[in-house]
């Protein structure tokens, strides 16, 4: 991370989602590693929320990722999320597993 606080992003609802998502999944599919994966990824949002991210059409500050070593069984972890600039804030607006293609 940044020495500089002040340039990291504040992250917000990425922990609430996490647990929706760990509690809607299959118990097999939530392995200590996928989780370390999301949460590492999460982590990765504080000094650069775009990394691995595409822009969706829906907002112009509205984004979509795969997340990293999180693929099984068919099926990767994803996130939707805000940024919003100007605020230095990142706000997840979901995390979920889709079937692949994604």
């Amino acid at each position: 991370m940044p020495a500089n606080n002040a340039s990291l992003y504040k992250l917000e609802g990425f922990l609430e989602w996490l647990e929706i998502w760990e509690k809607n999944e299959p118990i097999s599919a939530v392995s200590d590693q996928r989780r370390v994966a999301v949460l590492d990824w999460i982590m990765s949002r504080y000094s650069d929320p775009y990394a691995g991210a595409r822009r969706e059409p829906v907002a112009e500050n509205y984004w979509f990722a795969k997340i990293p070593w999180t693929w099984h069984d068919g099926q990767v972890v994803v996130c939707n999320f805000w940024i919003y600039e100007a605020e230095r804030r990142v706000v997840c607006d979901q995390i979920g597993t889709l079937g692949w293609p994604v």
